[in-house]
């Protein structure tokens, strides 16, 4: 189920189904619906936004790491509503998928990465309308390693967002560049990506154990019997048998499949459960809000000025 908030919401896929959502949270600041979810170094994904009822012109940001992905112009109404890589052409982009990270221990050795790390974020902003515009190709910026003490206790020291593979996509001739509504983001869905045992050590997530589940199942049916087949022989002072729970284990919930053109605009947009944990740590608060701009991976600056960030428009 979609991260949900102010009438929209976000998600995360692969291999065309929906990757799940695990303690979901809003946040303090009132714009910002934050969940954890699995994922390992190979895991190729995609990014999806939902529209509002009735539908909105948008503006798309997409951050992972603390960098700038990319920005989509969606025109409301528009079935295209998701984002599989950085866009290197007008009809081609570099996949996203998650791969080993580098660590050093050098401290006079510059990280790559900002606080940002382990971290996919969505941010929506409301348009008025569209301008076009020419299309600019833009170069990914390099990845590079991260000081270990930054991923400490985090659960970030094994994999990052990195670009994979060229893949075509249909691109219109047309590229258009927003007339903003919103000065920032009007709602922003923060995906903590982490490895499963990362999770399962936190409390985050139950432990996977499919063969031990179906031992216990086994071994607790086995003795319930034995119990029923002795019943007799046993001694009044012992009193009865304990009982054992035969009933089978509920099945696991199956995941909706997507399809790379489905229309992901259609589903009930009601504000789901929300995990109100005080306790939970937050990461420091976003420094791209500052009069300097957002601060990149290597720690300079680029211009946050959302009018002149530009992506072709998926119509």
């Amino acid at each position: 189920m979609p991260l949900k908030h102010r009438g929209y919401g976000a998600y995360i896929s692969c291999n065309d189904e929906e990757v799940q959502i695990h303690k979901p949270k809003a946040e303090k600041d009132k714009v910002t619906m934050s969940g954890y979810i699995v994922s390992e170094a190979g895991m190729e994904f995609m990014v999806h936004w939902v529209d509002s009822k009735p539908p909105s012109h948008l503006s798309v940001e997409i951050r992972m790491d603390g960098r700038r992905m990319g920005v989509v112009s969606h025109v409301k109404g528009s079935s295209k509503t998701s984002n599989a890589g950085f866009r290197v052409t007008v009809d081609a982009v570099n996949l996203y998928h998650f791969s080993p990270l580098a660590t050093h221990d050098d401290d006079d050795l510059p990280s790559a990465y900002t606080e940002d790390l382990g971290t996919v974020e969505v941010r929506l902003r409301r348009a008025l309308d569209f301008v076009p515009v020419s299309f600019t190709p833009k170069t990914p910026m390099p990845g590079g390693s991260v000081h270990e003490h930054k991923t400490k206790g985090r659960g970030t020291g094994s994999h990052c967002v990195s670009l994979g593979g060229k893949r075509e996509v249909k691109a219109s001739s047309a590229v258009l560049k927003p007339l903003l509504i919103d000065d920032k983001p009007y709602a922003i869905f923060r995906f903590y990506y982490r490895p499963r045992e990362y999770l399962e050590s936190k409390g985050i997530i139950r432990g996977r154990s499919p063969s031990s589940s179906s031992s216990a199942t086994v071994v607790g049916s086995s003795r319930s019997l034995v119990n029923r087949n002795h019943k007799r022989q046993r001694p009044p002072s012992e009193g009865r048998p304990s009982q054992v729970d035969d009933s089978p284990i509920p099945s696991k919930r199956q995941r909706t499949v997507l399809e790379e053109n489905d229309d992901v605009s259609t589903p009930d947009l009601s504000t789901p459960a929300v995990e109100e944990d005080e306790d939970r740590p937050t990461p420091a608060a976003d420094e791209d809000e500052d009069e300097n701009g957002p601060t990149t991976m290597a720690g300079g600056h680029e211009d946050d000025n959302k009018e002149n960030v530009v992506e072709v428009c998926y119509g």
